[in-house]
């Protein structure tokens, strides 16, 4: 700890307030580490004069406020500032310089609602496969020969048949680009009042 230089009052000194109050304010500075020069007064160092130096300290300009359950401007609940209501329906995030959505201070983005967009894709081509059979013609009379060229009757005949092995095939498809249901974009969240210090 600094060490505080005192000049002792003699005898025939006059122990004003002020003289008294500049040599407390001198011990006071080391202990607290900096109180500000204009909190020394000829009547006295008041707890509301120490109170509004470590607010003032507290929250300098460009500070952030957050009350959750009072809205009544920091000016007068804490007694000094200027402040302006901040962020309505936004959240806050920290800085990021690697990140081009957060590289600088103060930036905005983001929505709370789902975009429109689109998904596509294709289903397997796994799909060859081939189908077999035979078929054989019954028959108990006449009618179900042909004739020939030289009028003679003459069964019909079919051989073994299959189909085509070409089976190979895929499927597109695309979703409808507002979706049904809860499609909000919104991350868990909780309001509170907040507040930032212009001056």
């Amino acid at each position: 700890m600094a060490q505080v230089n005192i000049t002792p009052f003699t005898n025939t000194d006059t122990a004003t307030a002020d003289a008294f109050n500049q040599r407390f304010a001198a011990i006071t500075q080391v202990l607290n580490k900096g109180i500000d020069s204009d909190n020394i007064k000829d009547g006295a160092i008041t707890a509301a004069l120490l109170a509004n130096d470590m607010l003032n300290k507290t929250y300098p300009v460009g500070s952030i406020y957050m009350n959750a359950s009072v809205d009544t401007d920091p000016a007068v609940l804490l007694g000094f500032g200027t402040w302006t209501k901040y962020a309505p329906g936004r959240v806050l995030v920290g800085f990021d310089g690697g990140q081009t959505e957060f590289n600088a201070v103060e930036k905005t983005g983001g929505h709370k609602d789902m975009q429109a967009h689109t998904h596509t894709g294709t289903t397997s081509t796994s799909g060859s496969h081939t189908h077999g059979f035979n078929q054989d013609v019954a028959y108990t009379d006449n009618s179900a020969r042909r004739t020939s060229a030289s009028g003679s009757l003459q069964a019909y005949g079919f051989g073994s048949l299959a189909m085509s092995a070409a089976g190979n095939h895929n499927h597109t498809f695309t979703t409808d680009t507002a979706g049904d249901g809860d499609s909000g974009n919104l991350q868990p969240y909780l309001t509170v009042y907040i507040w930032k210090r212009t001056a």
